[in-house]
């Protein structure tokens, strides 16, 4: 498993990176309080779709958080691909990203719902 071609480990690099950059980038809207309720995009509850200031708030939360994670999660992987095993392996780096992409989603998802729940 070491030292596999550095294309497979650098296409996965481009792939997690583009991830974090796509999920800060969708989250955007939602900070900045533009998405309507609607049954597509953005925090999705019956309590957020039942009142439009509940649905501005809490999406604006969750929005700072996932556009946080998005760019946590870019940096993370770019930092991972150097670290000597975990970067020289392209099953060590994918479990690494996959690892802390979970964890971040996961975090995100039940602090947009502890948030909620204050509302």
């Amino acid at each position: 498993m070491m030292d596999e071609p550095g294309t497979a480990i650098d296409l996965l690099l481009a792939i997690f990176v583009l991830s974090g950059l796509i999920i800060s980038g969708i989250s955007i809207p939602m900070i900045l309080m533009r998405i309507k309720p609607n049954p597509f995009y953005g925090f999705r509850t019956p309590k957020t779709l039942g009142d439009i200031k509940i649905w501005y708030k809490a999406n604006a939360y969750s929005g700072r958080l996932f556009f946080a994670f998005g760019i946590v999660f870019a940096t993370t992987a770019i930092i991972l691909r150097f670290l000597p095993v975990i970067g020289s392996s392209v099953l060590y780096y994918s479990i690494a990203c996959t690892t802390v992409s979970v964890a971040g989603l996961i975090f995100a998802l039940v602090s947009s719902f502890r948030f909620l729940k204050s509302l």
